[in-house]
């Protein structure tokens, strides 16, 4: 519910809600697409390659790992990285992710 607060009046954190328009995005990222260092709180670009017309296009700037499971460092493994992206990326993730043109690119500290 929603209460007017007074000047100088203390609220309690229980009192206050959070709201984020970002959503938390599980993605399969083959090796060699994504850097052998990477870990949580890191921040990435991702980027999509289309094979067919040899390009690539940056899909999201600048968004924060939540989460990268164990890398598999093996040839032709697989890992995966969870990433917070602003709630409208995430049908164009969601649809860019169905192939294997991802890249996640480290942005160093």
């Amino acid at each position: 519910t929603k209460q007017i607060v007074n000047k100088n009046e203390l609220i309690s954190q229980i009192n206050v809600s959070k709201s984020t328009n970002y959503r938390n995005v599980s993605l399969k990222i083959p090796n060699g697409h994504l850097p052998p260092n990477l870990k949580e709180n890191d921040e990435v670009d991702v980027w999509f390659s289309d094979l067919l017309t040899n390009t690539s296009t940056l899909l999201i700037p600048k968004i924060s790992i939540v989460w990268v499971d164990e890398l598999n460092t093996n040839f032709g493994g697989v890992s995966t990285v969870v990433v917070a992206i602003p709630q409208d990326m995430v049908e164009t993730l969601i649809k860019s992710s169905r192939t294997e043109g991802l890249d996640l690119v480290q942005i160093e500290n």
